[in-house]
């Protein structure tokens, strides 16, 4: 379900923007001009809204597809509404949602209409304790008045949960419990899954600690008395370095190491993954920082040949503020999500003027162009998002926020 940012400019504010995208302050294509999501604010559809988020955006058959969500006090969404060829003839699919709220903003009850055809196509609700814990939730995923999935859980005096009992198919009959205990300091000791609530626990987790801050895992699959998975955690004298062994299959032999290094602030400078136990860490990843602890660079070797195959660097004014990112992806980080092409480079730069900040995104492929946004924000709001998708030069989506009244 698409979502706003969570907070927006004033209608006047939004107009004004708008205008100075028009003056030439932004790239806005004349072909997609950019929608005035204020004026959704008194719009009688989907309800009273305390912000908006309206999108214009141009499909490969060359129709322009216009969307309207809106939001209410609390953040949630109470509308849905798509134009998808922008003929002025009215929406093509509308939802609507209904919430109700408790003192604390919790909601505790939802009702949607997928459709917009004045019937209920799914209820929701759920219900908290005095310390906000969630203790009841349902769902009636047809709006028939029945409720197909529920769910309870309990607490302990700590606020921390000790069993969950779940209703998978709404029969009225508990499918799956699951237990837990607690040490005086609030870490987790223990997790018992009974999985058809017969009373018979069919897996156990266990969980121990050291006073050097070391931890131990033992899995149970089965509770048969069998350890199927162990982990063990371990902590320098110092705190910089941390290891994580596991043993995947509860033979007595570590199969994986996962080791993370530290420096005295407590910036990570490297993680890295040996995955078969033999001494060699096939995946690292090595971070460098400013003089006042900001990101200078992240490096990631996915395949331990000792180059990287995904840099990323930042770069920063006097004031400490983000001027630039920029990620470099190998031809061979296939597997960290590469198009394929190659070389993949990112480019995220950042305009500041006074309190207004332009934020200017860039693909490219082997040198290409393939994809750029620009966002303007004011005193930290968004207002306004423009983006080619294809890096023809064309705006393909115009995105406008406004907070109402």
């Amino acid at each position: 379900m698409p979502s706003g940012p969570q907070t927006f400019l004033s209608p006047a504010a939004t107009l004004l923007v708008m205008a100075l995208l028009f003056a030439g302050c932004g790239k806005v294509d004349d072909d997609l001009s950019a929608p005035d999501a204020a004026s959704w604010c008194d719009d009688p559809l989907g309800g009273e809204a305390a912000r908006v988020t309206v999108r214009r955006s141009r499909q490969d058959d060359g129709e322009v597809t216009i969307d309207v969500d809106k939001f209410d006090a609390q953040g949630s969404q109470i509308l849905q509404a798509t134009d998808y060829d922008d003929d002025q003839d009215g929406f093509d699919q509308v939802a609507t949602f209904r919430y109700s709220y408790d003192e604390d903003g919790n909601w505790t009850w939802r009702e949607s209409d997928f459709d917009s055809n004045g019937s209920l196509e799914e209820r929701a609700y759920q219900e908290f304790d005095k310390g906000g814990n969630l203790t009841e939730e349902g769902l009636d995923e047809d709006g028939d008045g029945a409720w197909d999935w529920l769910q309870r859980t309990e607490y302990d005096g700590g606020g921390h949960w000790i069993q969950e009992r779940t209703d998978l198919d709404g029969d009225g009959d508990w499918d799956v419990v699951i237990t837990a205990t607690w040490d005086e300091e609030g870490r987790q000791l223990s997790r018992l899954w009974d999985g058809n609530a017969d009373g018979t626990v069919d897996s156990i987790s266990e969980y121990t600690y050291g006073d050097d801050g070391s931890e131990m895992t033992v899995f149970d699959d089965g509770a048969d008395g069998d350890l199927d998975l162990t982990e063990r955690l371990t902590v320098s004298a110092d705190g910089t370095v941390t290891t994580l062994e596991t043993d995947d299959d509860g033979d007595g032999v570590i199969d994986r190491v996962f080791r993370r290094t530290f420096d005295e602030d407590g910036h990570e400078l490297e993680r890295a993954v040996d995955k078969d136990n033999d001494g060699i860490f096939e995946e690292v990843q090595t971070t460098s920082y400013t003089s006042s602890g900001e990101r200078l660079q992240v490096s990631a070797d996915a395949n331990g040949d000792g180059e990287p195959e995904v840099v990323t660097s930042y770069a920063y004014d006097d004031e400490d503020r983000l001027l630039s990112v920029e990620t470099w992806t190998s031809q061979d980080a296939v597997a960290l999500g590469s198009s394929g092409g190659g070389p993949w480079t990112s480019v995220t730069t950042y305009v500041y003027d006074g309190d207004r900040i332009v934020k200017t995104s860039r693909d490219f492929d082997d040198g290409a162009l393939q994809r750029s946004c620009e966002e303007t924000s004011i005193a930290g709001i968004r207002t306004v998002r423009a983006c080619d998708d294809d890096g023809d030069g064309r705006d393909d989506s115009v995105t406008t926020y406004a907070m109402c009244d």
